[in-house]
């Protein structure tokens, strides 16, 4: 993890992650950080201390150290594998994991993080059919709904399983399938939604009238 200086370009390492096989503190950050109280929250798709399955942490932009706020459970019924950023809705952190959940499918899941008891939730697993499966990005809130992609799942019949919007009601744990993809509007949206006023952008990997993907609105 790196800082940079707009004013004189200079660049410093805040943190680096250990190297080695099986590293409590996390391995493979790939996606972006968001603050909150003085801290930097970010997810690591491998590590932790339990079974390798990444982590929750969080970096003290004072002093540099690095504290894991969660552990996932590799081969468990928790989530594992979070591969998206984090979204923080009123101090409780949510995220998606690319694999574990309660499904026997292991295609991931919705959870939550309290950032300073350490305690997570899975709010929702996914079973990789029709409510989608593997979501590889973060999420976004809009109107007290968690709104993400599933790279796999979901049920058009021109691409079945070529992956979801979907959201998930963060007080019930209640999934909707907001839209199924196929061939003509887009194949595997990888990157995550965006908002502007209230519809929803994305793009996919591939799909569409070139097969070379696509950039597609849903109104959810």
């Amino acid at each position: 993890m790196f800082s940079l200086n707009l004013k004189t370009s200079v660049e410093e390492t805040v943190y680096s992650f250990c190297s080695q096989p099986n590293c409590t503190d996390g391995m493979y950050p790939t996606d972006s950080l968001i603050a909150l109280k003085g801290k930097l929250y970010g997810t690591t798709g491998s590590g932790g201390s339990t079974n390798n399955g990444g982590t929750v942490f969080s970096i003290d932009l004072k002093t540099g150290a690095e504290s894991v706020v969660y552990s996932f459970c590799q081969q468990c019924s928790d989530a594992s594998g979070p591969d998206g950023n984090l979204l923080n809705v009123n101090g409780i952190l949510y995220g998606t994991t690319y694999n574990g959940g309660t499904g026997t499918c292991d295609c991931g899941a919705v959870f939550s993080v309290e950032p300073v008891t350490g305690t997570e939730k899975v709010l929702y697993s996914f079973q990789g059919g029709t409510d989608g499966g593997n979501p590889a990005a973060g999420l976004i809130e809009l109107k007290g709904k968690l709104y993400g992609t599933t790279l796999y799942g979901g049920e058009d019949q021109s691409c079945p399983g070529c992956g979801t919007v979907f959201s998930v009601d963060p007080a019930t744990g209640s999934e909707n399938v907001v839209h199924a993809f196929g061939t003509p509007d887009g194949i595997e949206p990888f990157v995550g939604l965006t908002r502007v006023k209230n519809e929803l952008y994305g793009a996919t990997v591939s799909g569409g009238s070139y097969s070379s993907g696509t950039v597609y609105q849903v109104k959810p």
